[in-house]
Formats: C-alpha cells, sequence, structure tokens
C-alpha cells in the first residue's frame, strides 16, 4: 500500500521527514498515512533511521577462504587424479605434501588457468575461476600437509529447535553446508559422489548413513567424503532428509552421454569418447568383448579389474552407472 523506503535517505531531508511523520497530510495532501504517535525524539529516531536508509545494500563479494577452496578442490573433480591422504585418484600427484613445496601463490595461480605453461607436458585441464575462487584454492592447497586428514564438514550450531529430528532441518543442513557440491538432487549440484534423488528406495537405512557421516572411510572404503561432525539431532536430520528422496529415474543411454560430460570423462577419454594420451578410446569399431557386469565394476573399482589402473573409482546412483553403461554400449554398437 505505501512505498518502499529502502531508499528513504535518497529522498527526503531531516526536517521535512520529521515533518510528514508528525502530520503526512500537511506535507502530503494525498498521504493516507496516519500521524506518527510518539515523543519528539521517538520520532525523531525513527527519521534518523529511515535518513539511513541509501538504497538496497550492496553484497560484498566474499573473500578467499580454506573452506570456500575445499568445495571447489570437489566440485572441480580435483579428487579425481590428485589425493590428500588415501583419498582420490593416483593421475596426478598427492597434494598432501603440497604446503612443504613451497610453491608460490603466484605459480599455482597460473598452474590453475594454463598448467601447461609453467608444467611442460601436463595433462591437467585449465580451470576457469574467478580470482576469489582461485584464491580460495590455493589457500586450501597451501594449507595441505602429511598425515593430516581431510578437513571435516561441520554443521553449522544448531537452533532451539526441540530435540527431534525432522527433514526440514535436514533441507536447511544439505544446503548450509554445500553438500551439493559434491551430489545432485533434481539435477542441481556438481556430480562427485552419487546423484541422491533416490535415496530413499536405495536400501540404506538411517543407521547406515549415520555411520557413513561419522566414519565414511570405513563404512565406503576409498570415497572422497569427508567426516561430517554434528550433534546427534543434525546428523539424523541430515538422513531423514535424504531418505525422503524419492524419485525414480529411468536409465537411458541419453543420461549416460550427460553423466559422460558432467563426470569429466572427457579429460582423459576425449570429449568425443575418442581417447587422449591419458585414457584408451570409448567409441568405435568394438575391441576386446566385455561383459556389462565387468563394466560396471571397472566404475566401481577399476584397479580390481585392470591393475595399475589410475582412472578414479565412480562413485554413482545405480541409474548413473547404467546409464553410463548404456552410453558406452551404444559407442561400439
Amino acid at each position: 500500500m505505501g512505498p518502499a523506503l529502502d531508499d528513504a535517505g535518497k529522498k527526503w531531508t531531516p526536517d521535512k521527514l520529521v515533518a510528514f511523520l508528525q502530520a503526512p497530510a500537511s506535507v502530503n495532501p494525498d498521504s493516507a498515512m496516519p500521524p506518527m504517535h510518539g515523543t519528539p525524539e521517538q520520532i525523531k529516531a525513527v527519521a534518523a533511521y529511515m535518513m539511513s536508509l541509501g538504497g538496497t545494500p550492496k553484497v560484498a563479494a566474499p573473500e578467499p577462504d580454506i573452506a570456500i577452496g575445499q568445495q571447489l578442490f570437489a566440485s572441480e573433480h580435483c579428487f579425481y587424479c590428485h589425493q590428500i591422504g588415501n583419498k582420490g585418484g593416483k593421475l596426478g600427484p598427492a597434494l598432501d605434501q603440497e604446503a612443504e613445496r613451497h610453491r608460490t601463490p603466484e605459480f599455482l595461480a597460473t598452474h590453475f588457468k594454463n598448467p601447461s605453461a609453467v608444467t611442460p607436458g601436463s595433462v591437467m585441464p585449465a580451470i576457469v575461476l574467478n580470482e576469489t575462487q582461485v584464491q580460495s584454492l590455493i589457500f586450501y592447497i597451501q594449507s595441505l600437509k602429511p598425515g593430516v586428514p581431510v578437513p571435516a564438514i561441520v554443521l553449522p550450531s544448531p537452533g532451539q529447535g526441540g530435540t527431534e529430528p525432522s527433514a526440514v532441518e535436514g533441507e536447511a543442513l544439505y544446503s548450509a553446508v554445500n553438500c551439493s557440491s559434491c551430489h545432485t538432487i533434481g539435477g542441481k549440484g556438481t556430480y562427485v559422489g552419487p546423484a541422491l534423488d533416490y535415496e530413499g528406495n536405495s536400501g540404506r537405512t538411517t543407521e547406515w548413513l549415520l555411520a557413513h557421516f561419522q566414519r565414511p572411510d570405513e563404512v565406503a572404503p576409498g570415497t572422497m567424503m569427508p567426516v561430517v561432525q554434528g550433534t546427534d539431532r543434525q546428523l539424523r536430520s541430515l538422513a531423514m532428509f535424504l531418505l525422503s528422496q524419492l524419485t525414480r529415474i529411468v536409465p537411458s543411454a541419453e543420461r549416460g552421454k550427460q553423466i559422460y560430460a558432467q563426470r569429466s570423462c572427457g579429460h582423459c577419454h576425449g570429449r568425443d569418447a575418442q581417447g587422449t594420451k591419458t585414457g584408451p578410446a570409448l567409441a568405435g569399431a568394438k575391441g576386446t568383448a566385455r561383459t556389462d557386469a565387468w563394466i560396471l565394476e571397472h566404475f566401481r573399482n577399476p584397479s580390481a579389474v585392470t591393475p595399475n589402473s589410475v582412472m578414479p573409482r565412480v562413485w554413482a546412483a545405480p541409474w548413473e552407472m547404467q546409464s553410463l553403461l548404456d552410453y558406452l554400449k551404444g559407442l561400439r554398437a
């Protein structure tokens, strides 16, 4: 009914605003606003606040931060090629000794943007990030030390919401700690870990998820997921939210093509699946006959079926695995 006040300080003088608040019609005969009741000091205090409103406030750009760097390390699929402790791939060098190499921020920034310019022969793809993101990733890389585990995900301090867990709280926590930097729901997020759309029908229980949050390496050996720290209620709320995801997705070769791109398979096998010097071609004439079971096991644990393979494990939902299989089989048809 009334005008927006977020830029009142640009439209009024202090004296005129005080006069308007005391008797609106005396300043604007068309105003339907009633006079403000209060002492002169109170009315002046309200006017002073309104005069401080100078328009929509600008949101400050985020400062470089180690936590942002950790999220970028996951969302940019750095784990596919680099290890930190026992997590990650083996194609590139382990990074948990990076702090001891004393590389300058300038070197790392150039290496991210154009790897072969500072490391001739590097097969690492360029990373397209803004300056804050580059600095955050540098902070994270330079914080890594031997024997120091991947930093835990720490859930925010719980509010006064009672003692019972809820899926609503779980959804808020999922968003607050950026679980989408590794997982997707409804196509929103990053394809590092499995999509969670159908987690409620995965056969996993609340207790399994709680154990996975608290002891991921024990429950899923080789996983890239860090420990999740929080209260029992918070962890149960997060589990409830995940188990409420019941969207069934039908596997298809078309989905598999999308997954091939989303999971950056083309970095090693070529964007068109014709192969690179790092990974073999996956398209073209049929080669050695491999069963569906063999291919799926290769996704789950490459070195178990191909000794010395540097391919990282594919941590994906069953429908993602089947879709990727269907797509790859079509390339050989």
